[in-house]
């Protein structure tokens, strides 16, 4: 995967993706009813040529905020001079994780 290779921002942010098991499958062959849904989350970063230069999958419980700091540092964070994120990731101990590292 791509890093960021020179200075610029990162974009954040993460998505729902439906992951079926053997039960889901049975339902969809043969027809019936599903009681319980797995999801997981990927979370991205993205560089200013449209890149993936991180990424993150989690259960469907993890708060988007806890996966910022990896983003960043997948992402090479001595070149990322801002990042740009949903209300997600926003958070007092965000800007305190960017001011650290010297990002807007």
């Amino acid at each position: 995967m791509p890093s960021l290779a020179e200075e610029g921002y990162l974009v954040i942010d993460s998505t729902g993706i439906k992951v079926y098991g053997e039960s889901e499958w049975l339902v969809f062959k043969h027809g019936g009813e599903v009681k319980r849904r797995v999801w997981r989350k990927l979370h991205i970063g993205v560089s200013k040529e449209g890149l993936v230069v991180s990424r993150i999958m989690t259960n469907h419980v993890t708060d988007d905020r806890k996966c910022l700091e990896p983003l960043i540092e997948q992402a090479n964070q001595e070149n990322i001079s801002e990042v740009l994120a949903d209300t997600g990731y926003d958070s007092n101990n965000t800007y305190i994780i960017l001011e650290n590292k010297r990002i807007k």
